[in-house]
């Protein structure tokens, strides 16, 4: 996990979903965007700032979010 700089996570993935590998990667504070086809209102509560793409995802939603979800990091590389 040290080595990615972002995720883009499917919420569901068969019968699994990827909160707990989201909640790993928030621990490890790296950035992660949700790609679902599922409503904002279906994603944990802990998860409310979180960006959430609905699919399908337009390239431009996605570079929005992947730019949001990087600010953070970038404004500090900057410092």
């Amino acid at each position: 996990l040290e080595t990615i700089d972002l995720a883009v996570l499917d919420v569901h993935l068969g019968r699994e979903d990827s909160f707990s590998f989201a909640d790993r990667l928030a621990e490890f504070g790296v950035p992660f965007v949700f790609a679902t086809g599922y409503q904002r209102s279906a994603m944990p509560a802990r998860f409310v700032s979180t960006p959430v793409l609905t699919k399908p995802v337009e390239p431009a939603a996605l570079q929005s979010a992947i730019v949001s979800a990087l600010r953070p990091q970038l404004l500090t590389e900057r410092l």
